[in-house]
């Protein structure tokens, strides 16, 4: 009994521990005060109203809506960088103009312009595309070849986990989009009572 008793004061010690680090692990997100809610089809040819209708609750401080959930399975594409010979993969994912305010992502090189965040023919990059990718170390003004269409990078966030903390963070693209809207994610304060 003794013998089993410190195994299980063990095994309790390190689940402790590991529960701890992913509370307090830097993953680039501020993922405290944030809520997810999936979007049946239906309700995602009306985001504009859904969107007002939570934003009216008291204690939500902003809103955003992604065409998939961050930890989620994603789009990929092959992308031709400038001046490459090769094709790389590189992750996307769909999100309104909220997104990078309401999950607090941070910039690493903003856009030059506010409406580069609602212009389709453009798109944001992580740090590791920059490095993977060999572009400028500004590369905003540089287009890519993503899949059928050329975009130009209208700026850059700092890198992020969007997968599990296991996988190294690889290069990753948002397109901006007002109908990105399969998930819908809510910031708010500890008041906000939401049914």
């Amino acid at each position: 009994q003794f013998s089993i008793a410190v195994i299980l004061t063990i095994c309790g010690i390190v689940m402790g521990s590991q529960l701890e680090y992913l509370q307090k692990k830097d993953t680039g997100l501020d993922r405290s005060n944030l809520i997810i809610m999936p979007l049946e089809r239906t309700i995602q040819t009306n985001t504009a109203a859904l969107r007002n209708q939570i934003e009216q609750i008291p204690g939500v401080e902003g809103t955003s809506a992604t065409q998939y959930a961050i930890y989620d399975p994603y789009s990929i594409y092959f992308v031709s960088p400038p001046e490459q010979d090769q094709d790389f993969q590189l992750v996307t994912f769909s999100v309104d103009e909220n997104f990078i305010n309401t999950l607090g992502v941070s910039w690493y090189l903003k856009p030059k312009e506010r409406k580069a965040l609602i212009d389709n023919g453009k798109i944001i990059i992580n740090e590791k595309t920059i490095a993977e990718y060999g572009l400028n170390p500004d590369p905003r003004g540089q287009k890519l070849s993503i899949g059928n269409q050329t975009l130009e990078i209208a700026g850059v966030v700092k890198d992020f986990h969007y997968t599990s903390l296991e996988n190294p963070i690889s290069p990753l693209a948002f397109f901006m989009s007002s109908e990105a809207a399969s998930n819908k994610y809510a910031e708010v304060t500890g008041s906000a009572k939401i049914y």
